[in-house]
């Protein structure tokens, strides 16, 4: 038995090992993909945040930039004189260090001003200004003195244009050897808004590239800034071999003006993005180490074995300790059951807890109450089929003896030609007959009424003729199963009891009914009636009860018989009145199985 209980725990505890880790596996799986894909956007949406959170910083410094440009408009005479048909040179002698005391009044020396130059609408210079002019520090004199170098190409096709923003451009500084950033920014008369000149200003990278440091995750990433159109025009982060073509490729597209407005994207390992500036034609561009994204995913993986493992080891000692709880009260079960398959009936389980197992056993003990129950009905039942053959067997000493004296005193009254007496004969010779053959439980209506035409016959013969018996039945009740000798006890009741002191006309009327799927049998008669309300209380109790009273094979073993063939909802019901008549109300099933009893 220990055993037994060791096997049922293995078994127990492995079930829950393979199933959860099974259904954990699964789980993991679908969560790993689900959960990765979220992450991953998740961590794609904060990098493009973290994109724009840096736009939003690089257009309040471009703002300020253009702002201070702004100012020149505050500069009444230089903007007068410019919308004047002065000849470019009268400006220049005039304004000649006006670009000067410009810079050092409009801007912040923290906004690291390299150069400043004012043109007129004919290109001319009418007046610049420069930070430093040493052989590192070299600004040029004129933007115009080597275009290519300077990146004029850019500017001239602004000056072409209807832009009315500001011109956000770059070059590349060969003297320090770095990228500046330049502001292009149109003058328009203030009269009648007609194009008078241009102002150009040249910016250093360090405040750009401060804020761009500010939204990197590492220095694995590169970022760059690039007009469309246009020429790179800040860079930040190390280009890999692997990512030069991309760039390449993509700062080639942009300056042909082919960019492509998608958000994210994916390159060699690297997620890309673009994201366009509100107002000025400058695009922020991030290339991102796929694997810095998926950081979180791999902590998510690690995380994810953990908890697998925690689950498994909790949930192996949680089933154990389960199993054990469980096993414990069914062992105690098994055991009792091996004692009772042993023949000790008398044993009954111990109910605990009114949990699954507590209500297994209080079945069980159900079930020896009612097999016990069976065993006590059968025995009396066998019991009382057996009273009702000896009572029968009583009456008869050699029943073959008198099955031939009676067909021999039958041919005897025919041949001295009594024909009442021969009829006598056979009707005796069927009644025994009927009577004790008893190897068929169940008999049919058709043949008890058969029985009972015999019976009366001889009835008849003994009182002349004195008592009228009608049946009324439907055809369909003929072939209905009803127990053997049940009927014609009743008729004989009837007979001795109700009309043998009857005066006057005396009948016995046998009715039938269908009721549902039930049938209902009636023998009435009209003699002197009885005490229904008294035997109907003998015949409402136990049906064991009633089978040692004396009229075995009356009224109270016929309901007994019924009811146990049948059901409890089957039997016997009395109805006389004094002088009136009685009547037996038999009811039966429709459709009854033939019971075997014995």
């Amino acid at each position: 038995m220990n055993k037994t209980a060791f096997q049922m725990r293995t078994k127990i505890l492995l079930l829950f090992i393979a199933s959860t880790l099974t259904l954990l596996f699964i789980q993991a799986l679908f969560f790993q993909r689900s959960a990765s894909s979220v992450v991953y956007e998740l961590e794609s949406r904060s990098s493009l945040n973290s994109l724009k959170n840096m736009q939003n910083e690089l257009y309040n410094l471009i703002k300020s930039y253009e702002n201070n440009l702004i100012k020149i408009y505050s500069e009444d005479d230089f903007i007068q004189d410019l919308s004047s048909p002065l000849p470019s040179q009268d400006l220049k002698k005039k304004y000649d260090s006006f670009a000067y005391s410009l810079a050092l009044s409009i801007f912040e020396p923290r906004q690291n001003i390299g150069a400043l130059y004012l043109y007129d609408t004919s290109d001319a210079l009418i007046s610049s200004y420069r930070s430093a002019n040493t052989p590192r520090y070299n600004y040029p004199e004129d933007i115009y003195d080597s275009p290519e170098q300077s990146n004029a190409a850019a500017v001239a096709n602004y000056l072409r244009s209807d832009n009315r923003a500001m011109l956000i451009s770059s070059y590349f500084n060969t003297s320090s050897n770095r990228e500046l950033i330049r502001f292009v920014l149109n003058i328009y008369s203030v009269n009648n808004l007609e194009k008078i000149g241009y102002i150009v200003c040249d910016v250093n990278t360090g405040s750009f590239t401060q804020i761009i440091k500010k939204y990197t995750y590492s220095s694995s990433q590169f970022v760059w800034l690039q007009p469309v159109g246009d020429r790179p025009l800040l860079q930040f982060g190390v280009m890999s071999e692997r990512i030069t073509p991309f760039f390449n490729y993509m700062s080639e597209e942009i300056r042909n003006s082919n960019l492509q407005r998608e958000e994210s994207s994916v390159y060699q390992g690297n997620v890309f993005m673009t994201l366009a500036l509100d107002k000025y034609n400058l695009v922020s561009f991030s290339l991102t180490p796929q694997y810095l994204l998926e950081q979180s995913q791999i902590m998510l993986r690690k995380n994810l074995i953990f908890i697998v493992l925690l689950v498994t080891v909790s949930g192996m000692i949680s089933i154990y300790l389960l199993s054990r709880y469980l096993t414990t009260p069914l062992k105690k079960i098994v055991d009792n059951l091996e004692n009772i398959k042993n023949g000790d009936t008398r044993i009954r389980l111990q109910v605990g807890q009114m949990d699954e197992i507590g209500l297994l056993a209080q079945t069980i003990n159900q079930m020896l109450d009612r097999i016990q129950d069976l065993a006590i009905q059968e025995y009396n039942l066998e019991m009382l089929l057996k009273q009702a053959e000896y009572k029968t067997l009583q009456a008869q000493v050699n029943p073959h003896f008198l099955y031939n004296s009676l067909d021999t005193m039958s041919g005897i009254a025919i041949s001295q030609n009594c024909k009442q007496v021969s009829i006598l004969c056979n009707a005796l010779s069927n009644i025994f007959r009927y009577s004790i053959d008893m190897k068929d439980t169940l008999s049919t209506v058709d043949r008890e009424i058969l029985h009972i035409k015999n019976y009366m016959h001889v009835i008849n013969t003994r009182m002349m003729n004195g008592i009228k018996m009608k049946i009324d039945l439907l055809p369909e009740i003929l072939n209905i199963q009803i127990p053997r000798l049940t009927l014609q006890p009743i008729v004989e009741n009837a007979v001795n009891h109700g009309l043998k002191n009857k005066r006057g006309p005396k009948e016995i009327l046998i009715k039938g009914a269908i009721s549902g799927e039930d049938v209902l049998l009636s023998i009435s008669d009209n003699g002197v009636g009885m005490n229904a309300e008294k035997i109907q209380k003998k015949l409402s109790g136990n049906p064991e009860e009633t089978l040692g009273l004396k009229s075995s094979i009356g009224l109270s073993n016929i309901h007994s018989r019924i009811r146990m063939l049948f059901g409890e909802s089957y039997g016997i019901t009395l109805h006389s009145e004094e002088n009136n008549g009685s009547t037996v109300l038999l009811k039966i099933p429709m459709n009854s199985e033939e019971v075997s009893i014995l």
